[in-house]
C-alpha cells in the first residue's frame, strides 16, 4: 500500500472538487480520495451521498469542507477515521457520537470557523494556520460539558504546524466545561515568516470546568504580532512551561479574570540563545484568579522586554528575574516568591508599585 500526502493546495482541490473530480492524492496503488461535503446544509458523515465523489469515507480519506454556510456534521461508529481533515469556508460544526481518530491534522483556513461540539475527537495536528489567500480570521471552538478534543497524537503531516497552534488572526476557544489536551500549544509561534502587524492569535480558556491541558510548552510569539492567552470565568490552563516573545516586536498577553487559574511549571521571556528586541510581555491577574509557577518567572539580560505582571488576585513564582518588567500589586493582590531547592527567593525587576506607590528599584 502506498502512502498518499496531501500536498495540493486547498484552492486547488477546492476547484476539483467543485468540477466533481475525485482527487487523489499522488496515489497509485490505493483509493485515497478527497471528499468534499456535498450539502449546502447539516449531514451524517456516514451517507455515501452526502460526499462529492459519493462514498461513505475510509481511513485513507481526506475530508474537505468548503460551503459558505453554517452546517452541522455528525460523525458515528461507521466513519471512526479520517485521514487529513480541513475547513476552508463556512462555519461547520462537528458532532462525534462515538470517538473520530484523524491521523494527519485538521485545519481551519481564514475566514472560516469549526465548532467541536460533542463527543471525542484525536488528531495529531489542530492548526488555525497562517493562510495567505484566505481573507478574515478563522476559528476553533471546543465547547459544552463532555466535548474532549486531544492533539499530537501521531506525527503532523507538516513539521511547521504543531500539534495545536493558532496563528494569522486565529482564534482557538475552549469554552463551557470542554476539555483541550495537547502536547504541545503555540499562538503565532508556528509562522516561519512574519504575517505583518495587526494580525493578532487569541487563545481562550472561559467557563466553569473548562480545561486546557498541555504537557510541554505553551508559547505566545510571533513577529510583529500580539499573541493573548486567556483565562476566563473559572477556565483553566496547566502546562509545561510558558514561552513568551520569543521573537522581535512581539507583544504577549496573559489575562486571568474570574476566579480562574493557571498553573505552569517556568516562564521564559525570549528564545534561548537568541537576542530578541523590542518585545512586550503584560501579565494581569484578576481578583480571585490564580498564576502559579513551580519554577522561575525569567528573562535574559540584554534582551529588549518591558511590561507588567498585575496582580489582584494571586501569583507566585521560584522567582522573579526581569531587566525591563514592572511588578504592579492593587487591591487584595498577593504576589509571593517560594524559595527553590537552592533556598534561595529572587526578585528582579524594574519598579513594584504598591497600590499605585513605588516601591522603587528592586535588586
Amino acid at each position: 500500500m502506498t502512502h498518499c500526502n496531501p500536498v495540493r493546495s486547498a484552492l486547488a482541490r477546492h476547484a476539483l472538487l467543485a468540477a466533481g473530480t475525485a482527487v487523489a492524492l499522488g496515489c497509485t496503488a490505493h483509493a485515497q480520495v478527497t471528499r468534499g461535503w456535498a450539502l449546502p446544509a447539516s449531514g451524517t458523515a456516514g451517507t455515501a451521498g452526502n460526499w462529492n465523489p459519493a462514498g461513505v469515507p475510509s481511513a485513507l480519506d481526506d475530508l474537505f469542507f468548503a460551503h459558505p454556510s453554517a452546517y452541522t456534521v455528525t460523525f458515528g461508529v461507521n466513519v471512526p477515521t479520517s485521514n487529513w481533515m480541513w475547513v476552508d469556508q463556512g462555519a461547520v460544526i462537528f458532532r462525534f457520537n462515538s470517538p473520530h481518530t484523524n491521523t494527519l491534522g485538521f485545519r481551519v483556513f481564514g475566514g472560516a470557523a469549526a465548532e467541536f461540539q460533542s463527543g471525542s475527537f484525536t488528531t495529531s495536528s489542530l492548526s488555525v494556520p497562517y493562510s495567505p489567500g484566505h481573507p478574515g480570521a478563522g476559528a476553533i471552538e471546543i465547547t459544552g460539558a463532555g466535548t474532549l478534543v486531544t492533539s499530537g497524537v501521531g506525527t503532523p503531516y507538516a513539521s511547521s504546524y504543531g500539534p495545536c497552534d493558532v496563528q494569522d488572526n486565529g482564534t482557538l476557544i475552549v469554552s463551557a466545561g470542554a476539555d483541550l489536551v495537547s502536547t504541545r500549544a503555540s499562538v503565532g509561534s508556528a509562522a516561519t515568516t512574519s504575517p505583518g502587524p495587526n494580525r493578532p492569535a487569541l487563545f481562550r480558556v472561559t467557563g466553569a470546568g473548562s480545561t486546557a491541558s498541555i504537557s510541554g510548552e505553551l508559547s505566545l510569539d510571533m513577529l510583529d504580532n500580539t499573541c493573548t492567552l486567556e483565562v476566563l470565568s473559572g477556565g483553566s490552563v496547566t502546562c509545561g512551561s510558558l514561552g513568551f516573545a520569543g521573537r522581535d516586536n512581539t507583544t504577549s498577553v496573559v489575562t486571568l479574570s474570574g476566579n480562574s487559574m493557571l498553573n505552569a511549571g517556568t516562564g521564559i521571556v525570549g528564545a534561548s540563545g537568541a537576542s530578541v528586541l523590542n518585545t512586550t510581555t503584560s501579565i494581569s491577574v484578576g481578583a480571585g484568579s490564580t498564576m502559579n509557577l513551580t519554577g522561575d518567572f525569567a528573562d535574559n539580560p540584554g534582551y529588549s522586554t518591558s511590561g507588567a505582571v498585575s496582580v489582584s488576585g494571586t501569583f507566585q513564582a521560584a522567582a522573579f528575574r526581569s531587566n525591563g518588567m514592572d511588578v504592579n500589586i492593587t487591591a487584595n493582590g498577593v504576589a509571593s516568591l517560594v524559595a527553590d531547592n537552592g533556598g534561595e527567593a529572587i526578585l528582579r525587576c524594574q519598579d513594584v508599585l504598591v497600590n499605585g506607590a513605588a516601591a522603587g528599584q528592586t535588586p
